[in-house]
């Protein structure tokens, strides 16, 4: 048995802090996907909202994009680099199988 057996939160609780925390933060969550809206030009700017301007550069509008899709379909996933010529013994065997 682990020496820590036995300590800390059971297999599949949830965590009341980070679920108290996560609860507050979403009352924010539209007025945040709007604003990355309004900074990548795709939104109009708001008088609730006078401090979110359209992004001043392209740097700062990529990253509102970008923010605004890993938001509504996740982030992109990241393919594995192997050469196509390598067959699947040796990629495994250099994975350390």
């Amino acid at each position: 048995m682990p020496p820590n057996a036995g300590k800390g939160r059971k297999k599949g609780s949830k965590n009341k802090i980070t679920f108290d925390v996560r609860k507050m933060a979403q009352k924010y969550g539209p007025d945040g996907i709007l604003a990355l809206a309004i900074q990548a030009g795709l939104a109009k700017p708001l008088k609730r909202l006078p401090d979110v301007k359209p992004a001043s550069n392209e740097n700062t509008l990529q990253g509102a994009v970008d923010k605004l899709l890993d938001r509504a379909y996740g982030k992109a996933t990241q393919p594995l680099e192997h050469s196509v010529n390598e067959s699947v013994e040796n990629l495994l065997d250099r994975l350390g199988r």
